[in-house]
Formats: structure tokens, sequence, C-alpha cells
């Protein structure tokens, strides 16, 4: 039963779980600088690789690498001699803290290193390169008689971090190894623990990469010239007196097979700019990898450190949903339904009206958190939901899911004010910055949702609410330039809510709902300097420090999506530059200086959602048809979305030069033609081969 947390006790219990938590970054990490050149570059298979040989040192960094019962946030420093330091910040969802608030999930700082012995004296090594592709890969500089490489990859499957190092002996003798995992062990009380105490441990694996808790391990070897040998180190947590087992190889197997299918098979970008490909893999891996089990279902959750075991209206459904129902992924797509039902479940009227959802289910689905109030989600929810259904093509799951998208409309219909606009609490930024009674972002998704609706009432032969809904669409539009579009520091663009006279990053939203009449302004305001640092980041007001990347994500998909393809691009190159190879690597991220940068998975779908509804324009027209509407990046000529899932169908998008191909997973031609930028292409989905 989930249970609502009221505003007082909410609070509190944030403030008393935040201070009950390890510190998520080590000092050296907390403040990174994310305009500093650093030596990174991409390689052929997309890894990006570090050179730390001529870097201004010392250099620090941290990256997310998640499992489906646990997420590690990895710190890493090299200073100013070579040495480099990992931190492990390693966070385990499904044990739960006390209060049970949304950070409640067990964390723990492993404050542990691995002995190595090589030729009978200490090794310490200095790092060579720092490679990101899945995995934390640090080369360390070979000296005459050994080389070692340490990898840092996240279990799968069991709720652990693994470290694998290699040694290689270089010299023409044979030569002595050894590594060894000191006892280590701690306790949570169980006072702050609902299940608990919870214990955290590090240990070895044997020679056949399998670690059992206690299991003694022989860690000397012999090495003849030329020989490699690998150790495995586990470091996890369970419940005080349960055992843990892990298969480390099994572990990589796994690993490596989702890593494998997000940089070279499933729906992935091939085009002839390697930057693109290379961080829509990326990005894919992030999304793919943040799916977690729990004991109501699976849930794409954000992670970051912090947000496990919990969804929102609009990381885990705005954002994901769309983005999920195209993937080809099972475990996302039985995800994103779960989420979908859950949140739909809350719907409830009072007096006979409907009341706000959550923005939030938490506590591995236990608690619903609406302390911010309404920021637009049931817009969110609503919108999102009918994308997922017409994208899944699936008339039985449409009409599931259907009831809940008419929910929506109705409770926004009664939020509609006199000029036509629709009331909110605030947005998703959640009061941190100002945004009226009515705002462009739930005004732009509430359109979206009346249109989406009509366009799935109508597939499900619901004729008059289609036509009543596309008439409220058309009001909601109108309503929009009415009352928002106006001249804002000199562009005719949007004003983000009644009274606002500072640009704002989000009125980008209008252009990502297909609302184009003030796109040529738009785009001259999101890329002037009031707004645009001319990197990678936008100001979420013109006369703030402070940026989210999801409102630059926002913009580019709208951009592309409205045509206004040349300031898209040179934005949209910075900007993955910057994300692939700067000093912050390899993903989209949450904010800055809020979170530190934090590799939250919602971001890093909302990249890949430009290329798919940006540039290739891809759209539903009810249950059996989509769309196309190219707007390539200038410069690019040849653009390829591999195996893209929709309606049931598995398509590749083929456009080289103006001339577009789809062709279905038997390779047969659905479409084959000209297909200029901003010319539509309607393809069946259902059309036998």
């Amino acid at each position: 039963m989930k249970k609502k947390v009221g505003f007082v006790k909410g609070v509190i219990d944030f403030l008393t779980i935040r201070r009950r938590l390890p510190a998520l970054y080590p000092a050296w990490a907390a403040r990174l600088d994310l305009y500093r050149e650093c030596n990174r570059v991409f390689l052929s298979d997309g890894t990006v690789r570090w050179v730390c040989a001529g870097e201004q040192l010392p250099f620090a960094d941290h990256v997310e690498l998640s499992g489906s019962t646990s997420s590690h946030v990895l710190s890493y420093m090299v200073d100013e001699a070579g040495f480099y330091t990992v931190h492990k910040h390693c966070v385990f969802p499904l044990l739960r803290l006390l209060p049970d608030a949304t950070e409640a999930s067990f964390s723990h700082n492993f404050d542990c290193e691995p002995v190595l012995i090589v030729g009978g004296a200490p090794h310490v090594g200095r790092a060579r390169f720092i490679d990101l592709r899945g995995s934390l890969r640090i080369e360390e500089q070979p000296t005459p008689t050994h080389a070692v490489e340490r990898v840092f990859y996240p279990a799968p499957l069991a709720a652990a971090l693994i470290e694998q190092i290699t040694l290689t002996n270089l010299s023409e003798d044979s030569l002595a190894v050894s590594v060894s995992m000191p006892p280590y062990l701690y306790t949570e009380p169980k006072s702050r623990c609902k299940a608990g105490p919870y214990e955290a441990r590090a240990e070895q694996a044997d020679s056949l990469g399998r670690m059992l808790t206690g299991l003694d391990v022989d860690t000397c070897r012999t090495l003849s010239p030329q020989e490699s040998t690998t150790y495995w180190v586990v470091y996890y947590a369970t419940e005080a007196g349960k055992e843990q087992m892990v298969d480390c190889k099994l572990e990589g197997k796994k690993r490596r097979a989702l890593v494998e299918d997000c940089f070279g098979g499933g729906l992935r970008l091939e085009s002839d700019v390697p930057l693109y490909d290379a961080l829509f893999a990326h990005a894919r891996l992030r999304a793919h990898e943040s799916i977690y089990d729990t004991p109501v279902g699976r849930m794409p959750c954000p992670g970051g450190g912090v947000f496990y075991g919990a969804v929102w209206c609009n990381d885990s459904v705005e954002y994901s949903a769309p983005y999920f129902a195209l993937s080809g992924d099972p475990k996302g797509e039985e995800a994103q339904l779960n989420v979908l039902q859950m949140f739909g479940n809350l719907f409830a009227k009072r007096r006979g009206k409907w009341q706000p959802i959550p923005s939030s289910i938490a506590s591995l689905g236990q608690r619903y958190w609406a302390l911010a109030g309404d920021r637009g989600d049931v817009q969110m929810y609503g919108s999102a939901c009918a994308r997922y259904a017409l994208l899944r093509g699936e008339e039985s799951l449409a009409r599931t899911l259907f009831p809940y998208v008419k929910a929506s409309v109705e409770y926004t219909l009664q939020q509609r004010t006199a000029n036509g606009l629709i009331r909110s609490d605030s947005d998703e930024l959640e009061g941190r910055f100002p945004s009226g009674r009515t705002n462009l972002s739930t005004a732009s998704l509430a359109f979206d949702l009346f249109a989406r609706a009509a366009e799935l009432a109508y597939a499900l032969g619901e004729r008059t609410l289609s036509s009543q809904w596309k008439q409220e669409a058309a009001l909601t539009a109108q309503a929009i330039e009415t009352h928002l579009g106006a001249k804002v520091e000199g562009y005719c663009t949007y004003r983000y809510y009644p009274g606002n006279r500072r640009l704002r990053s989000w009125i980008c939203m209008p252009l990502t709902v297909g609302i184009y009449d003030r796109a040529g302004e738009t785009a001259r305001a999101l890329s002037s300097p009031s707004l645009y640092d001319g990197v990678s980041h936008l100001r979420t007001a013109s006369n703030r420090t402070t940026t989210w990347d999801r409102s630059m994500l926002f913009a580019l998909r709208g951009l592309f999506q409205s045509g206004q393809s040349k300031v898209a691009t040179e934005m949209l190159l910075r900007y993955s530059a910057d994300r692939l190879v700067g000093a912050h690597a390899p993903y989209p991220v949450e904010a800055f200086p809020e979170g530190n940068g934090r590799h939250l998975s919602a971001e890093s779908i909302l990249y890949c959602r430009i290329f798919i509804e940006g540039v290739f324009g891809l759209r539903t027209k009810g249950l059996s048809t989509v769309s196309v509407q190219m707007h390539p990046p200038v410069g690019c000529n040849r653009l390829t979305l591999h195996r893209v899932h929709v309606q049931g169908a598995v398509l590749t998008l083929r456009w080289t030069k103006g001339h577009l191909t789809v062709t279905d997973l038997w390779d047969n031609e659905l479409y084959s033609g000209p297909a200029p930028a901003g010319h539509t292409v309607y393809i069946n989905t259902k059309k036998p081969s």
C-alpha cells in the first residue's frame, strides 16, 4: 500500500536521512571544473580515453556505473606525480534505511584498496590511460618487469561492484605476484536500518572468478614471461549474516553483452559524424543500465547517487516513455509500463473532481511524494502515456492505458484558467526559479496531451472525444500565443509566465510539441549570449548562472524538429564534444553547480531523442502508421537509425543526401524515395512483408 507523506514529515525525513548518508563525492571531486580542457579522445569503438601524459595535473572526475540492484559513483583523481586514486561510493537501493525517505538507500564509501605485491615488493602504479566504455578502466604506466590493468564494472545480477586486476609479466624471467584484499567489514547500526543491520564487505574471488562470503583465496601466483593473470575484488552489501555469491566472469560477460548491444547492435545511430554516434551509444548505455529490479517490479530510476527505487513524472515518464517504447529492450518496456500503471493507479476523484497525481513514487513503491505540489505532473504523465501507447501500436495496450489518458485530460480541463492557460503550482524545477500560476512548460505539455490524446482516441474509435480534444489543443496553442508570446530582452519569443521579463531556457518547450509559430526568434534567443554560454550550457534564466542539461537537450530536439538546423547543429556539435570528451565525461548531466554534474539516466535518454524525434522527426499517426520528417545537422550527408522498434515493426531508417530508405527486420523495403529536409514521409508499419 502506497502511503502519502505529509509536508512536515517529508521535510524532517529528508533532513534526517541526508545527515546520515556518507558523502557522495570526496572533497577533491566535489566541485568539478566542467570548463577546463583535458586530453580526452574517443576511439573507433566509442571508448572515451583520457591520456594522462601531458595533462595538466591534478585532474579529477566522476562517473556512475549501474546494475539491476546496485549503482556505483566512482570518483577518480590523478595527482601531480601521476599516482591515481579511485573513490568508490556504492548504493544498494533494496537495503532501506530509516526514515525510509526517497534518498534512503543504504550506501557506503569503500575506504579500502587491494594490496599488490610484484617481485616481492609493494606495487603502486601511475596512470597511463583511463578509459570509459561501460566500465572504468585504468591502464598503468608499464614498468620493465610488468604491466597492470584495473577495470571497475557493476555486476548486472548481484548487488556489487567488481574490480578486475590483470597483471602481465613483461620480463624474461618468472615473476611472483600476489593481490590481496585486507579484511574489510562495515556494519550499519540496526537502529538506522529498516531490515538490518546491514553489512558492507570487500572480498576476493578465486582463480575462476567465484566469490563466496568468507571464502579463503590463494592470492600468490607465479607468472612465466609474457603470461598474464587476473584477480577480482567484489565490493558488496547484504543484510547481516547473509551470504553473497558472485560469479565475476558471468557478471563480466553479462555487462559486456549490454555494452556491445548499445555500441554495436540494437537501436543505434550511424552517421558521418562519429562524435554523435559515440555519445548516442554511451547515452543508450546509461539509460538501459539504470533499470532496477524492485519488489514492485522494474523501475527506470534517475540514479545520481541519490534517486533509486523511486520514479518521477518527468524523468521516469515524460522523458523515458517515448524512448523505451522504441528501444526494443524488453526490460525497458516492462519497466516503463510498470511505472505508467503505478502512477495511473493513483488517480482519484474527490467531490467529483480529479485530484493531481504525485510527482514521485518512492521507497520501492511504498510511498508517494507531492511536496512540490502540482508541477504539471498530470500533463507530463498523460502526454507520455499517450505517446507510449501510440508508439507501441498494440490496441490491447492502448485500451489499457486509455483510461489514464482520459483522466489526465479531464484533470487538465479542470485546471484551465479564464485566459485558456493551465494552472499548476510550479514546474519541474519545483520553485527553484519563479514559474507563476500558469507557465509555458505546463501549457506546452497540456497542448501535447490534448493532441496525442485526440490521436489515440481516434485510433480507438472514440471519434467524438477525438474531435473535442483536438479543439482543446487548438485553444491551448492560441492561449500560449496570446498570453505568453511576447518580446523578451529583444527577442519575439515567449515569456515563461505572465509578467516574466527575463529569458528562460524553457522557451524551447513549444518547439518540442509541434508549435513552431515563433521558432526562428526562439532559436535566436536560445543561441544568444543571454542564455547560451557558447559551449554546452543554457542558463536557466538570463540573470542566473545555474544550468540544467535537460533544457539544453529539449532545446536541441525542438530546434531540429522545427527546422532550425543551422543554429541547432552548432550547439549540438559543441555540446556533444564537451560531454563526450570534455572534463566531465561521457554522459549528459543533471545540473551544475547543483548536484555536481550528476549522471542522471534520463538526461541520456533526452540526448537520444534529439536524433529520433528531432533529426529524423519520427512521429506516429494512429496505431499503424509513423511519419519521418528529416532535419539533418548541417554538413551531415549520411544518417542511419538502426533497429527502431515501433508499432510491432523493427525498422532501419537510412537517409543519404536527401534519399530515405526504410527497411524492416527482414530487409523488406517499406519506403524508398526522396526525403528532403522538412518533407514528411508516411510509413505503414503493419504492411505485410
